[in-house]
């Protein structure tokens, strides 16, 4: 059998090791965060350092999910408005005669990203 002096540092290292590493792993979580204010970012470097592991565990159940870039609010409006303003100008054009069906058929095609596919107008 072992001696309890052996596993007395083997069980240290065993709970202590995956510790340290889901600490740094949480301040490496946190500086890569686009979604997260400067500020909040320092709150959560707080809590983690003054609260220990409690604050690891903390902040990985209670972190709010990050936002893709793509999908925050200001960039998603302002890039939906510029298609929506560009379809309208196109559709207005087409009903004042201006583009015949094919023409506006490619330019919405061209705004929406599928110009690769073919015209199917007949």
């Amino acid at each position: 059998m072992f001696e309890t002096w052996v596993l007395d540092p083997i069980l240290w290292i065993a709970i202590f090791i995956p510790l340290i590493l889901l600490f740094v792993a949480s301040f490496i979580d946190l500086y890569r965060r686009k979604d997260l204010s400067v500020v909040r970012k320092l709150l959560w470097v707080a809590v983690i350092v003054l609260t220990v592991y409690i604050g690891v565990a903390l902040y990985y159940l209670l972190r709010p999910p990050s936002t893709p870039v793509g999908k925050r609010s200001g960039d998603t409006n302002e890039h939906t408005r510029s298609v929506v303003d560009q379809l309208e100008g196109f559709r207005s054009a087409h009903d004042r005669g201006e583009l015949d069906d094919a023409a506006f058929l490619d330019a919405k095609r061209g705004i929406l990203g599928l110009a690769d596919q073919p015209s199917t107008a007949s």
